[in-house]
């Protein structure tokens, strides 16, 4: 029997799946000149990818559908990008295409 996944929880594996990802990334990029060369080719690939469920998550975020719980995980997320961006940048990924100065997310929800 197939059950449909409700958009909250939808929110909840993206913010996980996301996590994932950025905890990847800190590992990978320790080790990037040594890594394969298929590995080094799928990162931005796969990286655009994930920084579309990012984008997700923020139009989410400005449509207030993310409860309290959710908010704080996706700031999170963006101080944790916000904190990878020499990583990025280095290993020439594509910067998110989302605000990331929780500063302003915060002023907008007082």
């Amino acid at each position: 029997m197939a059950t449909t996944t409700t958009q909250s929880e939808r929110i909840d594996l993206q913010l996980k799946y996301i996590a994932g990802t950025l905890a990847d990334l800190e590992d990978v990029a320790r080790d990037w000149d040594q890594e394969p060369i298929h590995v080094t080719l799928a990162w931005p690939m796969e990286w655009r990818n994930d920084m579309d469920g990012l984008e997700f998550l923020y139009e989410a975020y400005e449509r207030r559908v993310l409860n309290e719980e959710q908010q704080e995980y996706f700031l999170n997320l963006l101080d944790w990008v916000q904190r990878l961006l020499p990583v990025i940048q280095r290993l020439e990924l594509d910067v998110p295409r989302v605000p990331l100065n929780t500063c302003d997310y915060e002023a907008r929800s007082a």
